[in-house]
């Protein structure tokens, strides 16, 4: 987002967001791909491509189990 937003550079910043997105999904980082597919899915996504393409990261990762999804929701201390 601070790419696209504070340089004018959305490709860049999505470029940057994909690469977490693709390092959660290719080494198994469990605790983090729930963050990392809400912000990528819903805040980076949208600047780039129709809003529709990050639906199923958003809605995954509210599907997420309990240490990472609720966590994100607000439900756990």
């Amino acid at each position: 987002m601070l790419l696209g937003h504070r340089f004018g550079n959305y490709p860049a910043g999505f470029s940057f967001g994909k690469l977490g997105l693709d390092l959660v999904e290719q080494r198994g980082l469990r605790q983090f791909e729930g963050r990392v597919g809400l912000i990528f899915g819903g805040c980076l996504l949208p600047w780039t491509q129709p809003i529709r393409t990050g639906r199923s990261l958003v809605r995954r990762a509210f599907e997420r189990p309990p240490d990472t999804a609720t966590r994100l929701r607000g439900l756990q201390p």
